[in-house]
């Protein structure tokens, strides 16, 4: 099963809060009906990085070490800044250190929702639940936003995934029925939308990534600086959804729900249509490489398209039981593998490493439980796996470190998932 059919369902929204001087619209579902399109500005520069060379290391592939770490179970990817990781784990944010040490905790009764950690380029990391709290890297306190009461049916009021964009403005929706921009330096708040819950179902608005001026959701694209909406790109009368993106297109998407497919096309930043992706069988794309290439999934195989739509790699017998979650810097794609598709954890699980050309490199056996979630590859090469062990009678987690040769992710578009090792979910700006 596609891991964007489970991301499908869960982002969201908010509604009540703080500050006067903030714009604020009454009812933002009655201007979808009206709303036209507009082109995206502010294009990020496409840095036209190219791969760099594998690390010199003769143990590329073995796993270096496996520690029990705080928690029994976590919501969300796993971030990093500099040398802190963090994760939530019921209502408490852990942070640790590269070697997998406890550096601090940060529990709180407001921790209850599912925003897991996003970080900026200083170390200091968000999250959020019924308020969304900013701590530095050492845990210490830097603010608290207020959201308003839920209106989903839920026992409190929780926030989507955070997306954080290079001008420092957080992004967010929540079960308040509010779609938010604040200022990570603070705090404050800049504007607020009312946008009601997910459409999917009693959740948070879903809001999917940024680029340029944008923040793409499930119902209209919104100006990051000014809140105004606009229309979502339209194909044969059906409204696309937009997970990802790389330097030259926007790649929109919709689930056909009849096929359990996907029909996806390239449209440019005016969202007219470049080209289509095949509908004959399932379809998907994960990941945008060097030169604008694409990594997805055709049927039960893996290929790489370049940036106008031509195979370029594969197929590679790689079927739903492979996933690819991060291209390194030097072009190596890391997938990870599990024995059993839908029972993740009886599944016996392994992360592997193919060439470009979707060559199997190597593959480190860690046994059970799978995850779906990616992992972070830092600049040293090192992959950080985290992992919920399930024991008889108590679960807990683990952290895994496997060496590559990559110096890092490769500077794309969206080489992992949520963009960087931040999960920021903005396309752009520093990796």
């Amino acid at each position: 099963m596609s891991m964007r059919l489970i991301l499908l369902l869960p982002i969201a929204l908010v509604l009540a809060s703080c500050s006067n001087s903030a714009k604020e619209s009454p009812d933002q579902a009655e201007e979808d009906l009206v709303i036209k399109p507009r082109c995206i500005e502010n294009w990020p520069v496409d840095p036209k990085a190219t791969p760099s060379p594998s690390l010199t290391v003769d143990n590329a592939g073995q796993v270096l070490w496996t520690k029990e770490v705080p928690g029994e179970s976590f919501k969300g990817p796993l971030a990093m800044a500099g040398d802190r990781m963090a994760y939530l784990s019921g209502n408490t944010l852990f942070l640790l250190d590269t070697e997998g040490n406890f550096v601090y905790s940060f529990q709180d009764p407001a921790l209850t929702g599912n925003g897991p950690p996003v970080a900026d380029t200083e170390g200091n990391f968000y999250f959020g639940a019924t308020n969304v709290i900013s701590i530095t890297s050492e845990g210490g306190p830097r603010w608290r936003f207020q959201l308003g009461p839920d209106i989903a049916g839920s026992e409190t009021t929780y926030t989507s995934q955070l997306t954080l964009s290079p001008d420092g403005i957080l992004y967010f929706s929540a079960t308040d029925g509010f779609l938010y921009a604040v200022k990570a330096s603070d705090g404050e708040l800049v504007w607020k939308r009312q946008v009601g819950i997910s459409k999917h179902g009693p959740m948070p608005f879903v809001v999917t990534i940024g680029i340029g001026d944008t923040l793409f959701t499930e119902r209209g694209h919104y100006n990051a600086t000014t809140g105004d909406i606009s229309a979502s790109p339209v194909v044969d009368g059906t409204d696309y959804l937009i997970w990802i993106a790389s330097f030259s297109s926007l790649i929109i998407s919709y689930l056909d729900l009849e096929n359990y497919s996907f029909r996806i096309h390239a449209v440019d930043r005016c969202s007219e249509p470049k080209w289509s992706f095949p509908t004959d069988k399932y379809m998907d794309i994960v990941l945008a490489g060097f030169d604008d290439s694409l990594v997805g999934i055709y049927g039960e195989e893996a290929f790489i398209y370049s940036a106008t739509g031509e195979q370029q790699a594969g197929p590679a017998p790689l079927d739903f039981h492979y996933y690819p979650k991060a291209i390194g810097a030097d072009g190596t794609l890391y997938y990870t593998y599990c024995t059993e598709l839908y029972e993740k954890d009886q599944g016996e699980m392994s992360v592997q490493a193919y060439s470009p050309s979707l060559e199997l490199l190597w593959s480190a056996e860690l046994g059970k439980p799978c995850l779906d979630e990616p992992p972070v590859l830092t600049d040293d090469g090192v992959l950080y796996v985290l992992r919920t062990k399930n024991e008889q009678y108590q679960s807990h987690l683990e952290l895994t470190a496997i060496q590559t040769a990559s110096p890092g992710l490769a500077n794309t578009a969206y080489p992992t998932l949520r963009t960087n090792n931040r999960r920021t979910g903005w396309i752009g700006g520093p990796q």
